[in-house]
């Protein structure tokens, strides 16, 4: 029982190292668009990913924190989402 809680907390921590670092990325584009630099197509595509990224975890982080109950009805609706084809989670936890 501890291994899989122990494997589950790992795994979580790796995916949000990878979005802190995909974060760090977008932030870097940021500030090398506001020194005058142009953006490539491709930095646009991440820029915009990321973001997307964001905003999906603070749609599920503030609940959790607001709304008592939410640490019970969150994963729910998450599931539903899911079986229905709607990606609410960030792309590293893909």
């Amino acid at each position: 029982m501890m291994t899989k809680i122990e494997a589950a907390l790992r795994d979580f921590a790796t995916k949000v190292g990878n979005e802190a670092e995909e974060t760090k990325e977008a932030g870097s584009i940021i500030r090398r668009h506001l020194a005058g630099e142009k953006i490539s197509p491709e930095d646009n595509k991440i820029l915009k990913a990321q973001m997307f990224d964001i905003m999906k975890g603070v749609g599920i982080g503030i609940p959790i924190l607001v709304i008592p109950g939410a640490t019970i009805i969150v994963p729910v609706i998450i599931r539903v989402a899911k079986k229905y084809g709607i990606n609410i989670m960030p792309s590293s936890f893909d």
